[in-house]
């Protein structure tokens, strides 16, 4: 089964709608998540299909360890990315050692980027509607 690997998310926001999209595009989803609230509130995550707790989302070496489960189980892991900064790097690094997709500097910045990830995706029948509000210090 085609599998995308999330590493961390919010309640709302890019990086929830990142896993909506994945899920409604046919890829069975992956959510690795540091929050144990998370697990008690798995019936707000339907787009979700594993929801799996880790301590640290920052211990590259469990984390390999862990997909490398899934892909002993059957997975066939297309991409493993995190829309959460301090995350984006970590899954940038396990897709190269993994060697799952290839993932570069400018898709980096534009993950980390929200305002331009958005503008990349806009034109996907799946992007939810947005608009930009520029706050002023005046």
């Amino acid at each position: 089964m085609d599998t995308i690997i999330f590493i961390g998310c919010n309640k709302s926001g890019t990086s929830r709608e990142a896993l909506e999209a994945a899920s409604e595009m046919g890829y069975f989803t992956v959510l690795y998540t540091d929050r144990l609230q998370f697990l008690k509130q798995r019936e707000e995550f339907p787009e979700v299909h594993q929801l799996l707790y880790l301590k640290s989302l920052e211990d590259k070496k469990l984390l390999i360890e862990e997909i490398q489960k899934l892909v002993h189980a059957g997975k066939h892991v297309k991409a493993c990315l995190s829309l959460i900064d301090p995350f984006v790097s970590v899954a940038a690094d396990i897709s190269e050692a993994l060697q799952i997709g290839r993932i570069t500097k400018e898709a980096i910045v534009m993950m980390e980027n929200k305002a331009l990830f958005r503008k990349k995706l806009k034109s996907l029948s799946y992007t939810p509607n947005f608009f930009f509000m520029i706050k002023s210090n005046l």
